[in-house]
């Protein structure tokens, strides 16, 4: 575990910066979806979309959280700003 964090304190914390930035990407493309989904007929396809982006919004979530765990000083003083 240690061998990840570390991957996060590289860079003056531009990966946590860029999880972030993929957190807020993926959660607008997902109330997108939503609106959208409300709109249209559900088809397998329109179905298949959401699945993907909720995929990977947990993804990033589970990353995020589990930096938040470990408590690594470090990686969450950037979480912080």
């Amino acid at each position: 575990m240690d061998r990840i964090l570390n991957k996060f304190k590289e860079g003056d914390g531009d990966k946590v910066d860029r999880l972030i930035e993929l957190y807020e990407l993926y959660l607008k493309r997902f109330k997108a979806y939503k609106a959208q989904a409300d709109d249209d007929e559900e088809t397998e396809e329109v179905m298949i979309e959401g699945v993907d982006i909720l995929y990977i919004l947990h993804k990033i979530s589970f990353i995020l959280g589990t930096l938040v765990v470990f408590q690594d000083a470090e990686v969450t003083g950037w979480l912080d700003e």
